[in-house]
């Protein structure tokens, strides 16, 4: 039989404490090491060299769908001076010019019940000519239009508004998917749709009531300047701005004369769907 192994090695009790008090010197040495890491601040001149490098080099597209920063309106309009609440860090991104190229916002109208804090975010952008904002009212409530549900109008248009906007903005092409594309494939298809969607809406809201050229809900949003709401009217001349966009693409496409606007109804709202300031 092989010869039985060795027996472990000890140590003497003074190699262990030299040992233990190495890596608690080891220990303490990286801690302080990682507090001056941790609290260290950078010089005003620093921040500065920061920022005009990230506005040299840096170049952010963003795509916002029914952001939510999880506060109750009057919590951020009335009981924080200090502006410590998600809504009041977020409603102003203006120093954000140079940076910000192109926003595309999608909030659909439906609201959720206030105890929910399900308010949307409307920020204010940088007032400038490079920054490009499109935002945009639609079908749906919340995240539940932009499930993976094919059998839902609403998510078929979030699909397809932003993959255009990825694709035509960002470069930035989506693996095709199937159910998505096959009802909105083209731009006939989807005026189509759009336009059927506006006189179904326009019906909905008569049977219930509305009267015309009226608001027929509203949800408040988180803006700097007070009474901002996405809004569902009675009536409107396009569903949504979405709508309007792909109907004057489309002429210009054809070569078709612009719509009279004599023949509307002045006080028809311009979009059924609209971001109201």
């Amino acid at each position: 039989p092989p010869p039985p192994p060795p027996p472990p090695r000890r140590t003497s009790s003074l190699a262990n404490i030299l040992n233990s008090a190495g890596t608690f010197l080891s220990a303490k040495n990286n801690s302080q090491a990682s507090k001056k890491v941790s609290s260290y601040k950078p010089t005003q001149t620093e921040r500065l060299r920061a920022k005009s490098e990230a506005r040299r080099s840096m170049r952010l597209n963003l795509i916002l769908f029914d952001p939510v920063p999880g506060n109750q309106i009057i919590t951020s309009r009335t009981l924080d001076p200090l502006r410590i609440t998600t809504a009041n860090g977020a409603k102003d991104v203006r120093s954000c010019e140079g940076i910000l190229r192109r926003v595309l916002a999608i909030y659909p109208y439906e609201p959720l019940p206030a105890i929910t804090f399900h308010a949307p975010l409307v920020p204010a952008y940088p007032d400038s000519p490079d920054c490009h904002v499109e935002e945009i009212v639609s079908l749906g409530c919340h995240q539940g239009a932009i499930l993976c549900a094919p059998n839902r109008i609403s998510c078929r248009l979030s699909y397809v508004m932003m993959k255009a906007f990825l694709l035509d903005h960002c470069h930035v092409k989506l693996r095709s998917c199937r159910p998505f594309d096959e009802c909105l494939a083209t731009t006939a298809s989807k005026l189509r749709i759009l336009e059927t969607l506006r006189l179904a809406a326009i019906d909905d809201a008569s049977k219930h009531g509305a009267q015309p050229h009226q608001i027929f809900i509203s949800r408040h949003a988180h803006a700097l300047i007070p009474y901002v709401a996405v809004i569902r009217n009675s009536t409107g001349r396009y569903l949504n701005l979405y709508h309007q966009r792909l109907i004057e693409e489309e002429r210009k496409r054809t070569g078709e004369p612009s719509e009279d606007e004599s023949v509307h109804d002045p006080r028809m709202p311009l979009h059924l769907l609209e971001l109201r300031r």
